[in-house]
């Protein structure tokens, strides 16, 4: 039989506790990215990121920081967010994405900054609106044209019909 000493005792049991702690701990420090990427408090976000926060941590509703942010127009965050290595193409369980979500309030900077990083200029949310739909709906001919340019393709009519009811405004409420 083998003799278990006393320091690997503690060791074990040290290791065991602080994978436990570990768990609440990471939940907090997303709460405080999202808490952080909503309000556009950009330097507490980084030190969260630096301490080891996900980038792609996500709300109790499933919503992804990057979208949190974009919702509230906040260039600098989400710029912060993709420099962390968030996925920019990430959506929400309803496939609300960042380019939707900025679409949708005509936020053109945002945009910008989407496009520059490759983003999917026709990914579509579970109800087949785009990025392109969601800029018609707000009247931002500028955001429009912008899509347009960067290769945005017009939805098949019956997916557009079809995404009457995913209103990214009402969105930003949930």
């Amino acid at each position: 039989m083998m003799r278990i000493r006393g320091w690997a005792v503690q060791m074990l049991l040290a290791a065991m506790l602080s994978a436990v702690v570990a768990v609440p701990v990471l939940a907090q420090s997303s709460q405080e990215l999202l808490a952080a990427a909503a309000a556009g408090r950009v330097e507490e976000l980084r030190g969260l990121l630096a301490a080891g926060a996900d980038p792609n941590a996500r709300n109790a509703i499933g919503r992804p920081a990057i979208v949190v942010a974009a919702f509230q127009g906040n260039r600098r965050t989400v710029q912060a967010l993709l420099a962390a290595g968030a996925d920019a193409n990430l959506a929400d369980e309803r496939g609300m994405t960042a380019l939707i979500a900025a679409a949708a309030f005509g936020h053109l900077e945002l945009i910008e900054l989407l496009l520059s990083v490759g983003v999917d200029v026709n990914q579509a949310s579970t109800t087949g609106a785009t990025a392109l739909v969601a800029a018609r709906r707000g009247q931002h001919a500028r955001v429009t044209e912008l899509l347009l340019a960067a290769g945005a393709t017009e939805p098949e009519a019956e997916a557009e019909e079809g995404a009457a009811g995913d209103d990214p405004a009402q969105a930003a409420e949930k």
